[in-house]
C-alpha cells in the first residue's frame, strides 16, 4: 500500500492490524515502545507485564542481554495478541 492511503486507515483507526518498515535505525524502542509500550499507538493493547519488560530493555545497555529481552517480549506479545 503507498504511504498516503496507508496514513489514511491508520489515523482513522481502519485497521486490525498495522506495520510498516522503521524509517530510522533498528532500535527496538522504535517498534516495541511505539506499538506495544504504555503509550502505545496500537489502542487495543494493554499489558503491564510487558509493558515493564519493554522499559527494562529500554535501560540495559549489554548488547546481548538486550537481545535476549527483546526476543522474549516479542515472544510475550504473540501469545498476549492471539
Amino acid at each position: 500500500m503507498d504511504t498516503t492511503p496507508y496514513y489514511n486507515k491508520i489515523y482513522a483507526w481502519d485497521y486490525t492490524l498495522a506495520h510498516h518498515v522503521p524509517s530510522i535505525h533498528a532500535d527496538p524502542d522504535e517498534n516495541l515502545s511505539a506499538y506495544f509500550g504504555r503509550n502505545s499507538t496500537f489502542f487495543k493493547f494493554h499489558d503491564e507485564a510487558i509493558w515493564e519488560k519493554i522499559d527494562k530493555q529500554a535501560k540495559t545497555v549489554n548488547t546481548p542481554d538486550r537481545q535476549a529481552l527483546v526476543q522474549e517480549i516479542q515472544k510475550d506479545i504473540i501469545v498476549s495478541t492471539r
